[in-house]
């Protein structure tokens, strides 16, 4: 198994560097034809994010399935998958930042349905309740 790094998954999802998307392209072919394993974490995940929204502006819907298209990739392993789906799908239907729909999506995994923050965003989520101290 290999590690996935977050520059490889910008190449391939801005094609900004034609030589390099083509490369990290041909990774992906292999990684699904069964010739390798790729493993990725969700840091990973949430720097890929944030870059692709804040760096490049690419659209939530379309960055939220590009990421959902790369965790069922045949031999992509991410221990959180459950979790990521589930922030990608906050992340896509609330104005939240992809760690805080993370933050969300783990959050009743713990049985915790109350938490401490300021950040407003966190009320239009359903069912955890922020608390101010």
């Amino acid at each position: 198994m290999n590690f996935l790094d977050t520059s490889i998954l910008i190449r391939y999802f801005t094609k900004d560097d034609p030589h390099k998307a083509a490369q990290s392209e041909e990774l992906f072919r292999r990684t699904e034809a069964g010739r390798m394993s790729l493993y990725i974490t969700h840091m990973a995940l949430a720097e890929t994010v944030w870059v692709l929204l804040k760096v490049y502006r690419m659209p939530r819907a379309s960055l939220a399935e590009g990421i959902r298209r790369l965790l069922n990739t045949p031999n992509v392993v991410c221990e959180e998958t459950p979790l990521i789906l589930g922030a990608l799908n906050l992340f896509e239907s609330h104005n939240i930042s992809f760690v805080d729909a993370y933050h969300a999506a783990v959050l009743p995994e713990h049985g915790i349905t109350e938490f401490y923050s300021y950040d407003t965003d966190f009320d239009q989520v359903p069912g955890i309740t922020r608390r101010e101290p």
